[in-house]
Parts: structure tokens; C-alpha cells; sequence
């Protein structure tokens, strides 16, 4: 998925709507795996390129 166009607030916001989806999902004990996977991907994509931006912007952190 191309997430390039989308903004810093915009990632944020996605990452938190897709952890609080995948815990109402697990407090509904819905059992649809395929879907669950997808959204865990998604999260760690989201996460990925949150991450890769903050230490393209910050790197005086990149030595942690």
C-alpha cells in the first residue's frame, strides 16, 4: 500500500483506529482470522513507515 501521500496526523490516526479495531475485535471474540491478519500487517506497515519518518526527521535519535 502506498502510504506516501498520506500525512503524519493521517498515519497516527490510522494506526490507532486499526489497535483499537483489532481489541474490539478480540473483546467480541469474532473469529475471522484471514481479516485479523490483514489488520495486524496493516498495523505493522503503518508502524513501519511511522518510524522510518521519525527518524528521517529526527536524526539525532538514529543512534539509540
Amino acid at each position: 500500500m502506498n502510504l506516501e501521500t498520506v500525512t503524519n496526523k493521517q498515519l497516527n490516526e490510522l494506526e490507532l483506529c486499526v489497535r483499537e479495531l483489532l481489541a474490539t475485535i478480540r473483546k467480541a471474540k469474532i473469529q475471522n482470522e484471514p481479516l485479523v491478519e490483514l489488520l495486524k500487517l496493516f498495523e505493522q506497515e503503518l508502524g513501519e513507515v511511522r518510524r522510518d519518518r521519525f527518524d528521517a526527521t529526527n536524526t539525532e535519535y538514529h543512534t539509540y
